[in-house]
């Protein structure tokens, strides 16, 4: 009898008798589904908040650069205009 038991308990689980009673299996099994629902809920609100916060860095940097850029240009563009009145000035 001791050696069924050990030879039970090396098997696959899924093939061991459960430790729990039915009535208790069938009350736990729906908690345990809501309960892998809600974390796979949550992990997709997880994800999708990750992605916007990512799109609105994306955009920040996108518009810091496009601000440095236009700077630059203004600055060529005065600077130039600056030498064309010396130049005009001078004449």
């Amino acid at each position: 009898m001791i050696e069924d038991q050990k030879s039970n308990e090396n098997r696959d689980p899924a093939l061991r008798p459960s430790i729990l009673p039915p009535a208790l299996g069938n009350i736990l099994r729906p908690v345990a589904v809501l309960g892998v629902r809600g974390v796979l809920e949550i992990a997709a609100l997880t994800k999708t908040a990750l992605q916007l916060a990512r799109e609105e860095m994306e955009d920040i940097v996108a518009e810091a650069h496009f601000e440095r850029l236009r700077k630059k240009m203004d600055d060529e563009i005065e600077s130039n205009s600056t030498r064309s009145e010396q130049t005009t000035c001078g004449e």
